[in-house]
């Protein structure tokens, strides 16, 4: 039977392995080099024009900018006043 002590080196350990393999995974996301049609070197200096004008007209789309939206849950500042508020917790 495994006894507390090897059980506990035993979680340490194994917790240890798997956060240094999320921060090693995460590292070589951050660091990796798609291959989704990005090589640009074969490219002529027109062809990347032609890449960033496709790019611009996706961008936009013809679609209006969104409208700020009002978050303020219907509280307007001149209906909140010191007088206004009921201070004593009870009926008054």
């Amino acid at each position: 039977m495994i006894s507390d002590s090897t059980l506990y080196s035993l979680s340490i350990f194994l917790g240890s392995l798997a956060m240094l393999l999320i921060v090693l995974y995460h590292y070589l996301e951050v660091n990796s080099h798609d291959d989704d049609n990005n090589d640009t070197s074969e490219k002529t200096p027109a062809d990347l024009a032609g890449l960033a004008d496709e790019k611009a007209d996706v961008v936009g789309a013809g679609k209006p900018a969104p409208q700020a939206r009002n978050t303020s849950a219907g509280f307007e500042k001149s209906n909140m006043t010191a007088g206004s508020m009921n201070k004593g917790g009870g009926s008054s």
